[in-house]
């Protein structure tokens, strides 16, 4: 697998995308892996099934657990791990606080699984969540 690396920050880290294959832009749909920037850990699902479970940081591990498929409708992106836990989605949890956990969840269709991909300009995106502004 060619893994092509692209810069991204969010609200609550420094994210890079690494695209899965060769031909990648950002925002395009497919599969990436995101890295903390600070911390060189990979948002990770942990392979829960659960809905609620928290997305976390780890190490790489090649393991499907790390892989996010990247899919948009109506100006907005959803980020979810088809592999591993049957279509569990990365969800806001519609927490609006400073240092809220994302979760994983099951597709719902609601504000707190969309998210959006904003061009910084600089090389570096943001994702901001539709359901809270962060």
């Amino acid at each position: 697998m060619t893994k092509k690396s692209i810069p991204l920050t969010a609200a609550f880290a420094t994210l890079l995308l690494i695209a899965t294959s060769a031909i990648a832009a950002i925002p395009a749909n497919g599969t990436y892996y995101l890295v903390n920037r600070a911390t060189g850990m990979y948002l990770d699902s942990y392979g829960s099934t659960a809905n609620g479970s928290g997305a976390r940081q780890y190490t790489y591990t090649s393991w499907p657990a790390q892989l996010w498929t990247l899919s948009s409708g109506s100006g907005y992106y959803q980020l979810n791990v088809p592999s591993v836990v049957g279509d569990m989605y990365l969800d806001s949890g519609g927490d609006t606080g400073n240092g809220s956990a994302c979760l994983i969840w099951q597709l719902s269709g609601s504000a707190n699984q969309k998210w959006n991909i904003i061009d910084l300009g600089t090389g570096y995106y943001k994702i901001q969540n539709q359901g809270n502004g962060r």
